[in-house]
């Protein structure tokens, strides 16, 4: 039950968890595309359409919940969300490392097809998602979805790759794959270590912690999408 990257950490970990499985997102993703043929032909006064929210979590092992045997801390919310859904122990993402298997998530194809060989190098070339690929936002968006990303991208920063270009109606969060906190590695200027909304450049004063950062940003869009719609987050 290890998920793909989300954290605030530089990326070396990464490398290191080449044989780790990424089980929980794919399920996700595949819930939601499961939602997408009833989207259209659903009668909204008799069946609201459902939100779908996917979120990843850096490198959580399978053993590190309360509700798979975690005793050195507690999950509370995580540990309800268990007990109200389904619990599946046994499901696979396309790579055992993050830009490809965020690839193989969030466009449903298999990561070669984007030209994910391995993780994305970590400069501003054209390097990341293929222009023009359909995604689960903007086939959700096409669907009447509010979008939203939150947290990290690592799929790509040229022209045509950021989220907004890719069905995102919103985007808070950094297009590479980490943000490294020390300060010789802290390049503030760059596109791929600053934190970002909307294209805009996020004062380090807002930032603090961001795992409360992020989860704000995503409790935000919740809160003052456009009710009108049903909303898909992906954090």
């Amino acid at each position: 039950m290890r998920s793909n990257q989300l954290h605030s950490e530089p990326d070396d970990a990464e490398e290191g968890a080449m044989l780790r499985d990424s089980r929980v997102p794919l399920f996700a993703a595949l819930l939601s595309l499961a939602f997408l043929p009833n989207c259209q032909t659903r009668d909204a006064a008799l069946t609201p359409v459902p939100h779908v929210v996917v979120i990843l979590a850096d490198d959580l092992g399978y053993a590190d919940l309360g509700f798979t045997g975690c005793a050195d801390f507690q999950t509370p919310a995580l540990d309800a969300l268990a007990a109200a859904g389904v619990v599946f122990t046994d499901g696979h993402v396309s790579a055992a490392v993050c830009a490809p298997s965020r690839a193989g998530l969030i466009t449903g194809a298999h990561q070669q097809r984007q030209g994910f060989e391995s993780n994305l190098i970590y400069n501003e070339d054209a390097t990341g998602l293929a222009i023009g690929s359909a995604t689960l936002a903007s086939r959700l968006r096409a669907a009447g979805y509010a979008t939203a990303g939150v947290g990290k991208w690592h799929l790509g920063s040229a022209e045509g790759q950021h989220p907004l270009d890719v069905g995102f109606d919103q985007f808070t969060g950094l297009l590479k794959g980490a943000r490294p906190y020390f300060p010789q590695l802290k390049k503030p200027s760059s596109a791929l270590t600053r934190i970002e909304r909307n294209r805009e450049i996020v004062p380090e004063s807002e930032l603090g912690y961001l795992t409360d950062f992020f989860s704000a940003e995503a409790v935000r869009f919740i809160q003052d999408r456009n009710q009108d719609k049903p909303l898909f987050l992906y954090l």
